[in-house]
């Protein structure tokens, strides 16, 4: 019996189990976490979004947050502007790739406006300001 105890027997498994739960609930990101520091951009001009577009190639270097399924919102730096009409999703020609500070990869995207929303459903995106910087700090002070 005193084995039993050794191995979490008092309920310690079930403590683990809920602690995986919980740890899953702590990976996810949510808008409230994602933009602490940051200052949400206006949307970009539609002919941002044209895969090719000179206005696409100035996008390059900014950062967005991207609501992704699994993960919450999550910041990423657009490392560049897509001109080959051949790299797609679904029937969609990808505009930009973007690189994610949570796992470093880079991934293809279709951002268009319809889905550029503050806190927005799952697949919704949000360009940050070029400085990115929120100015409640300043605001403090006066």
């Amino acid at each position: 019996d005193d084995d039993d105890d050794e191995e979490g027997g008092d309920g310690g498994d079930i403590e683990d189990a809920d602690d995986s739960e919980d740890d899953a609930d702590e990976d996810f990101v949510s808008w409230e976490e994602a933009v602490t520091g940051h200052a949400v951009s206006e949307q970009p001009l539609v002919q941002a979004l044209v895969p090719g577009s000179e206005e696409g190639k100035a996008l390059v270097g900014r950062r967005i947050l991207y609501h992704w399924a699994d993960v919450g919102w999550c910041i990423g730096e657009i490392n560049a502007a897509n001109a080959d009409f051949h790299e797609t999703i679904g029937d969609d020609v990808v505009n930009f790739f973007v690189r994610y500070e949570r796992d470093g990869d880079v991934s293809s995207h279709v951002l268009d406006l319809e889905d550029y929303e503050v806190n927005g459903p799952e697949d919704s995106w949000v360009l940050l300001n070029a400085d990115t910087a929120a100015t409640d700090d300043d605001d403090d002070d006066d």
